[in-house]
Formats: C-alpha cells, sequence, structure tokens
C-alpha cells in the first residue's frame, strides 16, 4: 500500500496517470473486488505513458469521464509491454 501511495503522489505531482476505459458491464464486477482483466478493457495507455507513470492507471467507465479506480498495472505485464524484448517485435493489444 505505501508504494502504491508513493507512486500515485509521484504521478499527481509530474503528469496526468493514463487511463484504462472500460465496458459499462464490468463495473458491477470492478466495484465488487475483481481484478480487471484484459477482456474488459476497451482502451490502454501507451507503453511510454505507463513507463511514465511507473504503472499507475485511472479505471474509468465509457460514457462516464469520471474516474472510477486507481491501480497499479500487475508487474509481470508492465514488463512485458513497456520493456519487452528488444529483438521482439510482436506488438501486444489491449
Amino acid at each position: 500500500a505505501k508504494t502504491t501511495a508513493a507512486a500515485l503522489a509521484t504521478a499527481q505531482t509530474r503528469y496526468r496517470i493514463p487511463d484504462v476505459a472500460i465496458h459499462p458491464q464490468v463495473t458491477k464486477y470492478l466495484c465488487r473486488g475483481a481484478d480487471l482483466m484484459k477482456s474488459g478493457m476497451r482502451s490502454f495507455p501507451a507503453p511510454w505513458a505507463l513507463r511514465q507513470s511507473k504503472g499507475v492507471v485511472t479505471v474509468s467507465v465509457i460514457g462516464n469521464p469520471m474516474v472510477c479506480a486507481v491501480g497499479m498495472v500487475d508487474r509481470g505485464l508492465f514488463r512485458e509491454y513497456c520493456y519487452g524484448k528488444k529483438n521482439d517485435s510482436t506488438v501486444v493489444e489491449a
């Protein structure tokens, strides 16, 4: 919790936190404590935006400009998506 708070404080002072947009039906499960999965995401930040925010993202619902959650991207996904293999030409899509 301290790591998330520190990263969030740093992210708020330097730049805008990248946003993950989700489908409205996903909010029911997200508000009940479920982890956000790829199938519920409709947009995902660019790798440079995630690197800049150190993995902190906001979550908002399509059609509603207000943020409904703030969290950290899983470390494994963060490393794979932002710092993939140098010779790897594959693209990770959300």
